[in-house]
């Protein structure tokens, strides 16, 4: 069966509130997918690319149900009372979307991690991008030390697989001291386009019931809020 992208699986859209009935055709847009070049997994799709070395990512926390996410809208007073009722969880909403998970390091064990992964990921250009090594390797190291120089700043997040060979995410804050985003590293990734799809779907209710179409062997949640 096809395997669908982890931000296919956890899409949420808002609807507006509806009394009629019929169908809407709803065709989402072509995007890019970034995986690990070592591991695998899908790490990001929109991004942010700083200093030609890293792509950058800003998040939310936001409240989850089991088999749904919404990606972009902070929790309401109701949502929140709702989600204590349902046992929701509070989750950052790009690691539950792409299933990063949480590790550690200390400033030691990075830096050893650090080397490997940097020598692993020159290895991979070497061989599939070769004008790209003396690049990676002056802006990645500049880009490294302002990383040592405030490691108490940063969070480390693996893939969905936990290969710790693998890219390790970074999570730090804007300077606003609330705002959470995600650092990667650009030459570590690859980019996998995802062809458009289309969806019919039948309106079956009023508003604020649940959707449901069956897209490409995975039910997809569509929420009117």
């Amino acid at each position: 069966m096809f395997k669908t992208s982890a931000l296919l699986r956890e899409t949420r859209l808002r609807l507006f509130d509806s009394t009629s009935f019929g169908h809407i055709y709803l065709t989402l847009p072509d995007m890019l997918i970034y995986k690990d070049v070592i591991s695998g997994d899908e790490m990001l799709s929109d991004a942010k690319e700083v200093d030609d070395v890293v792509y950058e990512v800003d998040c939310s926390m936001v409240v989850v149900k089991e088999g749904n996410v919404d990606i972009g809208a902070n929790p309401s007073a109701e949502d929140a009372d709702e989600a204590l009722e349902d046992n929701a969880q509070t989750v950052n909403n790009i690691a539950h979307a792409f299933r990063l998970q949480a590790t550690s390091f200390d400033k030691k064990s990075f830096l050893t991690y650090l080397k490997s992964y940097m020598k692993a990921v020159k290895a991979y250009l070497q061989k599939d991008n070769p004008d790209r090594v003396a690049v990676f390797e002056k802006n990645a190291a500049a880009f490294a030390k302002k990383i040592v120089a405030n490691f108490k700043d940063y969070e480390f997040y693996t893939g969905e697989s936990m290969d710790t060979d693998g890219m390790i995410a970074l999570l730090n804050y804007r300077v606003d001291g609330f705002t959470p985003y995600f650092i990667f590293w650009k030459d570590g990734l690859k980019e996998e386009k995802m062809a458009c799809l289309a969806f019919q779907i039948q309106l079956i209710c009023f508003s604020k019931v649940a959707l449901y179409c069956k897209a490409l062997g995975t039910w997809v949640d569509f929420l009117s809020r």
